[in-house]
């Protein structure tokens, strides 16, 4: 994810989040195409677990489906989930989470995202900083609070060529 010179349509938001309930923070990066869209629905939802105790972080993802043809729902291709780099310091927790997914229908772009982390145990904050499509919609949440969303812009095509067309750079409590 080099430089972001060049990059348009930069972005800043800023929301307050509910304190965690115990040692585990959930953080989740979902996109979703929104209506009126005719594909309308979750396509990605990349869950990452941060054990604060036990200073371990995991992922799991799922994938929605497409619907081509009325009746026949078809699953994502083409996907890559990562959560690497995790370093547990003290205070601060940091890693990177990468995604792309794509429709099956084999000629359109992936959906891409790639965000830094950064977590600080004693100040109980978080910032995020990365980049991905306009197309669709992004939404990061911290234990269940909404601390990022994003609104598509463009189509299921034009605003998905390219990688890293939005920077996003979120800052929150937890």
């Amino acid at each position: 994810m080099g430089g972001w010179i060049g990059v348009p349509a930069a972005g800043l938001l800023l929301m307050g989040v509910q304190p965690a309930c115990g040692q585990v923070l959930k953080l989740e990066i979902i996109t979703e195409i929104r209506p009126p869209h005719v594909q309308a629905g979750e396509k990605s939802r990349q869950a990452i677990s941060i054990d604060l105790a036990n200073s371990r972080a995991s992922s799991t993802v799922s994938t929605g489906v497409t619907q081509v043809v009325p009746g026949w729902d078809w699953g994502s291709v083409r996907d890559k989930f990562e959560l690497k780099n995790v370093t547990f310091g003290s205070p601060r927790i940091t890693f990177i989470a990468k995604g792309q997914t794509a429709s099956p229908v084999l000629f359109m772009p992936d959906i891409d995202y790639q965000f830094s982390v950064i977590l600080n145990r004693v100040q109980k904050k978080i910032w995020i900083s990365g980049c991905h499509n306009r197309f669709p919609s992004y939404r990061i949440l911290i234990n269940g609070a909404s601390l990022y969303d994003q609104n598509q812009v463009g189509n299921a095509f034009t605003g998905l060529i390219g990688v890293c067309d939005t920077i996003s750079i979120v800052e929150g409590s937890y």
